[in-house]
């Protein structure tokens, strides 16, 4: 992609100002609240501390609610594995589960039936990325996903601008 240096500054620069494009951030609360699980779909490496810290949250809205951490079956791109959730203590909050493939995103397909088992009974999905989007967009399950947006295709597909935050249910969409 052709984020460069001084993106990622303006970025930092301008956290006070950014807002998502696509906000369904008050509908992810409501369903946090009434769900009894949920399975986190991680994916940059680089993000994994962040990941635990909107964790921890979850669990402080709903101490209750059953919590999975799902990373790459193996290194790929600069995507979590295993190794990088246990490193940060993802284990405090969170069940770390492997989805047993190394492709960029979630390909139902290709992923190993521990890790299908619990996609099937999630009552909850959180994906990040827009690997996550592009390989589960179609699917019929109550997905939010959390991604900047990178590439012209899916933003024309979403209808917002390249480089915006989204928060988008896929049961709004």
């Amino acid at each position: 992609h052709q984020n460069v240096k001084q993106d990622v500054t303006k970025y930092f620069q301008n956290i006070e100002q950014l807002a998502l494009t696509i906000n369904h951030i008050e509908d992810l609360k409501d369903d946090i609240k009434t769900s009894s699980s949920l399975l986190y779909l991680g994916d940059n490496c680089g993000e994994i501390c962040l990941d635990k810290l909107l964790l921890k949250r979850i669990k402080d809205i709903n101490p209750d609610i059953t919590l999975y951490f799902a990373t790459r079956g193996a290194a790929v791109v600069n995507d979590s594995i295993l190794e990088d959730a246990y490193e940060v203590g993802m284990d405090q909050y969170a069940t770390i589960i492997s989805n047993g493939d190394e492709s960029l995103g979630t390909i139902l397909s290709r992923v190993s039936q521990e890790f299908l088992d619990v996609y099937h009974q999630a009552d909850l999905i959180i994906a990040k990325g827009q690997a996550n989007f592009e390989s589960l967009s179609e699917e019929d399950k109550n997905i939010y996903f959390l991604l900047m947006v990178k590439c012209d295709v899916i933003s024309r597909y979403i209808g917002v601008k390249q480089k915006s935050f989204v928060c988008l249910s896929q049961k709004m969409r």
